[in-house]
């Protein structure tokens, strides 16, 4: 294999900036291929460190990422140490040290599963180690006569071990060194690629998850210039129609070009009434409500409707999500006497009346354009 692959491979990792998961998935093949086919590996693990709850509480270790053997990734983290001091593996032993290790047999006949730490060769230039762990076999027993273990790491800070053996005796030597630390560097950018870019993915969702719970304007208050909104007029059967005929007057009049008036007796012949209102008033982005009706046998002139405060009631719920806004419009307490709680704290129009009786349809229009065109400016 050419060396200059490996060097390509190390320079496409410092050229990208993100990787997914289906692109490092992609990624774990290729570097298969290099390892096994390429350079004749006989066995890889690519380790990454992992904090996890252990026996004496948080403790540090390694996780598997790739490996030449399927049923290894993802298994659990090794511990740093055993219980008398001692380094579990000698993967374990290269990640908490910092210390690479080039182990070779010293007698070309044996392989590393059959020979003692003392039998073995440790000759990577680093300076003296101390307590090497025994060899672990990771592949079948008695294949493999040379192990490479690095440490991976990314602006200083320790991320995980490099580890590669080889069938044959492969004896320490500088290009070889050189040409696997590369490998070792280019495997620290792409992990730390693929973590800041699954990091970024959650920050980014966390960020759409906080817009969308601190938007103060709910995607139904969209309104597109050119698009008519919606207004549902709700009154009585036996109300003033001197005073309905005004609204309706006003708003065909004056806002013609940005309303639709929906009245309730529009929807009437739609199937079942109560349904088809519900359905008109969720669809409405603002909201009237005459709510006197003349009440002959009461104690007053007129009285408040129970099927427009019904409606009254739901576009007070509506307001501020669906709805932008609705208006009563009641006649006087002294005609009609107290309003209902709901009502006293909207603002209101309270109808005009001469003393006997007579609509003054000019204030009722004077405080009609004033609401709609302030509800309007506070939408846009």
């Amino acid at each position: 294999m050419s060396n200059d692959l490996i060097e390509q491979f190390n320079q496409f990792a410092l050229a990208i900036n993100s990787v997914d998961e289906k692109t490092f998935f992609d990624m774990e093949g290729f570097f298969y291929d290099l390892m096994k086919t390429g350079l004749g590996a006989c066995y890889y693990e690519v380790c990454i460190g992992k904090t996890n709850h252990g026996r004496r509480g948080m403790e540090e270790g390694l996780e598997v990422l790739w490996c030449s053997k399927s049923e290894y990734k993802g298994s659990n983290p090794e511990i740093r140490l055993r219980d008398n001091g001692t380094h579990y593996s000698q993967k374990s032993y290269v990640y908490f040290t910092g210390k690479p290790l080039w182990l070779t047999v010293k007698d070309s006949d044996r392989v590393l599963a059959n020979a003692a730490i003392t039998e073995l060769n440790c000759e990577w230039l680093e300076p003296e180690h101390e307590n090497i762990p025994e060899y672990r076999d990771y592949d079948d027993p008695g294949v493999s006569k040379s192990s490479i273990i690095v440490p991976l790491k990314f602006q200083n800070r320790r991320t995980g071990v490099f580890v590669i053996e080889f069938q044959k005796l492969l004896r320490f030597n500088t290009g070889a060194r050189d040409e696997i630390l590369k490998l070792a560097s280019t495997l620290s950018t792409l992990i730390e690629r693929k973590a800041l870019t699954k990091s970024n993915e959650i920050d980014t969702l966390n960020a759409f998850k906080s817009f969308r719970q601190q938007s103060r304007e709910p995607i139904n208050n969209i309104i597109l210039p050119g698009i008519r909104s919606k207004v549902f007029f709700a009154y009585p059967i036996n109300s003033d129609e001197r005073v309905i005929a005004k609204v309706v007057s006003t708003i065909n009049n004056r806002f013609s070009e940005s309303i639709e008036l929906i009245r309730w007796e529009d929807v009437h012949d739609l199937g079942n009434i109560t349904e088809s209102i519900v359905e008109a008033i969720k669809s409405a982005k603002f909201g009237i409500c005459y709510l006197s009706e003349r009440d002959e046998n009461g104690e007053y002139a007129y009285k408040d409707n129970l099927n427009v405060l019904f409606e009254a009631g739901m576009m007070h719920i509506l307001n501020g999500t669906s709805m932008l806004g609705w208006l009563p419009i009641r006649e006087s307490d002294e005609l009609t006497g107290t309003p209902p709680y709901d009502v006293i704290v909207e603002r209101a129009i309270t109808i005009e009346r001469s003393d006997d009786g007579v609509l003054n349809d000019n204030a009722l229009q004077v405080e009609l354009e004033a609401f709609l065109a302030r509800i309007f400016e506070e939408a846009h």
